[in-house]
């Protein structure tokens, strides 16, 4: 591809160019994995389709930690991912009764 001239625009008429190098972040941004959505956390190792709650993750606050792979822990759009958690299922996708969560009958666990 034949290289393109510079020329340094304001950036209210920028769109449409095309940038001559690559934009690289120095960080994550935030530097942690980030919960995408409502639900709950757990092991995607575990074979279990029901889990006691262990606790709640809210954004803005310190990770918690998943201990035992029958537990899960509720978490919050925005939130940290729970150390030893590597799976989200999301609130729609669960049935929540007396502390206990369980998943709906088609879901596919598995990790990210």
């Amino acid at each position: 591809m034949p290289r393109l001239s510079v020329a340094s625009v304001a950036l209210r008429d920028a769109a449409g160019c095309v940038l001559q190098q690559s934009v690289k972040a120095e960080r994550d941004q935030p530097p942690f994995d980030r919960v995408a959505m409502d639900g709950i956390a757990i092991s995607s190792r575990s074979a279990s389709r029901e889990f006691r709650i262990a606790g709640v993750q809210a954004a803005g606050t310190a990770a918690l930690t998943l201990t035992d792979s029958e537990e899960c822990i509720e978490v919050m759009t925005g939130a940290m991912l729970p150390t030893g958690c590597d799976c989200v299922i999301p609130v729609e996708r669960i049935d929540v009764r007396e502390g206990r969560a369980r998943l709906a009958g088609d879901f596919a666990v598995a990790p990210w």
